[in-house]
């Protein structure tokens, strides 16, 4: 929206925020990982309450987005804190955590070609409607 111009640098707040904790704290730190979250709850709330994209579409997808992230960290941090846990690491993971990784990188999986769909969808039917065109068809209407 024109009138949030000056949300992208709350986005670029967000990055760089982000970058700085995973930089500089101790990756075993609870502090960090507290920080993590809270900064992306902090984004995802006020993503949700500004929702500064001009489109639904477009606002919806950064929340499922901004929500990913978070499980997908919460996730990976309890794969690894049970890791760490351990005394000893035998190279194997629990069916549990092997499930919810595998479980994680669907949901990221599936995000990711909802979004490259949707981003691309504007062209494919352009192209089709071009293609019709070339053909002296009339394109059917979608």
């Amino acid at each position: 929206k024109h009138e949030l111009y000056w949300f992208e640098m709350i986005t670029i707040l967000r990055r760089v925020s982000l970058a700085v904790l995973i930089a500089l704290l101790e990756e075993r730190s609870e502090f960090r990982a507290v920080a993590i979250v809270v900064v992306l709850l902090t984004a995802l709330v006020i993503q949700m309450y500004l929702q500064p994209f001009e489109t639904r579409r477009d606002n919806v997808l950064e929340v499922l987005a901004i929500f990913l992230i978070i499980c997908t960290f919460v996730a990976q941090s309890s794969v690894q804190l049970s890791l760490y846990s351990q005394d000893r690491f035998d190279g194997q993971l629990s069916s549990v955590a092997v499930a919810l990784l595998a479980l994680m990188a669907a949901c990221n999986i599936v995000l990711i070609v909802v979004t490259t769909v949707i981003m691309l969808w504007p062209t494919a039917y352009w192209l089709y409607q071009l293609f019709a065109i070339f053909l002296n068809r009339k394109a059917p209407q979608w």
